[in-house]
């Protein structure tokens, strides 16, 4: 954005301090979900960096031997809830800078089956709702669809867009986005937790909704989005005002 090559020479220098450093990795516990949602953005910092003079054509075959080998594999894909969803874009950043289309197959129709499988009649991401008695429901659902609005952003940019894709169900995109904006902007109107809505958890997770507003332009999204910008988040895709807010 700048233009200074000082940004350019960190940036690689941290790349190549995971290829040339990372001996081992881990399955316990959460390590592959919190992989899955913070090894994206190192791609998608890769990939802007593809024309500097810093970022060698050897230093990025190596890169995409490290995302190959070591970094897909760790994906959480196959996963029915969030962690399917924040696998998905690890699969699917690896498979776009890869320019993998049998990846980018298999990515897309995981998407459109979490799309099938997690949202309910009603827009209700089912498996996230009730989550600590429905005290992180609203978290756990942007946790899920935050995820899967990235992934559709991915697949746009390889030029397959989904956005109004439809399920065999009937499930969209659209139809979980419009009740979630509501609980945000009045979270009193969650109906799966019954106590003071001072003590939901995670409501402002929404930095999302520059995107998917953009798409559906939605009165509740708006204001969110009027009173809270310029908005980031800390998983796979920050600075989405900068990227997405139509500056």
């Amino acid at each position: 954005m700048t233009d200074d090559p000082r940004y350019a020479q960190s940036a690689v220098r941290l790349i190549d301090g995971w290829v040339r450093t990372v001996q081992s990795t881990s399955r316990q516990d959460d390590s592959t979900l919190s992989f899955s949602y913070h090894f994206p953005a190192m791609i998608f910092g890769a990939d802007l960096l593809a024309a500097s003079p810093g970022f060698s054509s050897d230093r990025q075959d190596a890169f995409r031997r490290f995302c190959r080998e070591t970094a897909l594999p760790l994906n959480t894909m196959d996963r029915n809830n969030n962690w399917g969803n924040w696998g998905l874009v690890l699969v699917l950043a690896c498979a776009k800078y890869l320019d993998d289309g049998a990846l980018l197959d298999r990515g897309e129709q995981r998407w459109k089956d979490l799309l099938d499988e997690q949202i309910d009649d009603r827009g209700h991401l089912h498996h996230e709702v009730r989550r600590s008695g429905g005290e992180r429901g609203i978290w756990y659902s942007h946790f899920s669809l935050f995820p899967q609005t990235i992934a559709a952003e991915i697949l746009r940019l390889a030029g397959r867009d989904v956005y109004d894709w439809q399920s065999p169900k009937g499930r969209t995109v659209r139809q979980a986005f419009e009740p979630l904006a509501g609980w945000t902007r009045d979270p009193a109107s969650f109906p799966y937790w019954e106590g003071d809505a001072k003590r939901l958890r995670g409501v402002d997770y929404f930095s999302y909704f520059e995107i998917l507003h953009a798409h559906w332009p939605n009165e509740h999204a708006a204001e969110l989005l009027r009173q809270s910008r310029p908005l980031t988040a800390r998983h796979s895709a920050p600075a989405l005002t900068f990227t997405h807010g139509g500056l």
